[in-house]
């Protein structure tokens, strides 16, 4: 494993390439920490400046203050950082948690950013987005499939392919313009205040600002003093209701909650894992409410609706089930890995220890004269060469302690 550690100012600005994954996190340091495969990660320093590069998986600890350039293939979280993100293209994935103002070029498949201090503007994502707490305006130039939205403190304009999950709160200053092109599910802060306009193929249904209604085709209204816009365009259904914020900020979220001590590789799996599974919850829930509003604009008994409602909600609950079961699991797989991972360690330095402690496991400087052996039947190119082939994964720990012991006894 690689690693390298150099000074920089609590500001600097950090370039990055990566291929594989790429996790950025931000600490209280002038400096600056590269890690990742041995050979794979090349730093280079000009004035305040710092390019970083690598082939395989790259691990970064940056000032806080850093702004950050990122382009390459790689799947890439970034975290606790107070400068700026711009992120040119990212592979499978693309988290952003507690950073500043960020740029996003395209995104392959998923994006999930939360808690952005700045603004958020993104050009193009492969899959899903999910978008929460952001500071500044947010723009969306296309999301492939699901969009899922909410505390959004500045303007929103946003297109998706196929189903909108919309919370905001609609008031003075604020705009709203939405596309998208299947199921649009939004639910507004109670005594919203703007002006509102849907138009789509499909049924809209509203119950919001005192209105209770169903229509096709197009709906306009100006709630409150009408200060604020809403403007939604989709091609399904279109359900705008009021919500309790209270439940919304104490709605259930999966978060493993993973520690620094993890391993690079770990945390960046349970990351993944965790937002998957976060936006599999949040679409779950924004079909769910769509539904039961789609349902109770038909022309059926009432005892009839509650049917379809009641066994939809089973449905539901066994798939949420699931869901929570598949978080066990995860992080049962999780903390077996890490745990793996730190028994290789263990046995790697002890290895290492045997390999230039001359089969002690004390170094060799600390031993009297008399105490060496006078003669090694081990040579320091065998030993290399043991090293390398484990390094290399063509012989395991335990069959370079066999081979060294037969090497020793001869």
């Amino acid at each position: 494993m690689d690693e390298i550690i150099l000074d920089t100012t609590a500001a600097p600005k950090v370039i990055v390439a990566a291929q594989e994954r790429l996790a950025v996190r931000g600490w209280d340091r002038d400096s600056l920490q590269a890690s990742g495969p041995d050979g794979s990660i090349h730093v280079e320093k000009d004035g305040d400046a710092v390019k970083v590069s690598g082939s395989s998986r790259v691990d970064l600890r940056v000032p806080r203050g850093a702004s950050l350039e990122i382009t390459g293939f790689a799947a890439t979280s970034v975290r606790d950082l107070t400068g700026t993100v711009h992120v040119i293209s990212a592979g499978n994935s693309l988290t952003l948690r507690g950073v500043g103002a960020a740029t996003v070029g395209t995104v392959d498949q998923d994006l999930t950013a939360r808690a952005v201090s700045g603004g958020l503007t993104v050009a193009s994502v492969g899959r899903y987005a999910n978008v929460r707490g952001v500071e500044g305006d947010v723009q969306i130039n296309h999301v492939d499939s699901h969009l899922n939205l909410r505390e959004i403190a500045g303007n929103v304009t946003a297109v998706a392919g196929d189903n909108a999950n919309l919370i905001i709160e609609l008031r003075e200053g604020r705009s709203f313009r939405i596309s998208a092109g299947g199921v649009i599910t939004c639910r507004l802060f109670p005594e919203p205040d703007g002006r509102v306009r849907i138009t789509n193929s499909g049924p809209i249904t509203v119950k919001a600002g005192g209105v209770r209604e169903t229509v096709r085709d197009e709906f306009e209204a100006v709630f409150g003093e009408g200060a604020g816009e809403l403007v939604l365009a989709g091609n399904g259904p279109v359900t705008l209701a009021e919500t309790d914020p209270d439940r919304e900020a104490s709605s259930y979220e999966f978060d493993f909650n993973l520690g620094e001590d993890l391993s690079g590789i770990g945390a960046g799996i349970g990351e993944q894992i965790a937002e998957q599974l976060g936006m599999i919850e949040e679409e779950l829930e924004a079909r769910m409410s769509g539904f039961s509003e789609l349902v109770e604009t038909w022309d059926l008994p009432a005892e009839k609706i509650e049917r379809i409602q009641r066994r939809t909600q089973e449905k539901v609950e066994k798939a949420q089930e699931k869901i929570r079961r598949a978080q066990e699991r995860a992080g049962r797989k999780i903390a077996d890995a890490q745990r793996r991972a730190e028994k290789e360690a263990r046995w790697a330095a002890h290895i290492e220890r045997r390999v230039h402690g001359k089969a002690f496991n004390i170094a060799p400087g600390n031993l009297r004269k008399s105490d060496k052996p006078k003669n090694d039947p081990v040579s320091d190119e065998e030993r290399l060469m043991i090293l390398n082939m484990v390094a290399d994964k063509k012989i395991s720990l335990e069959e370079a302690e066999a081979l060294l012991a037969a090497l020793e006894s001869r």
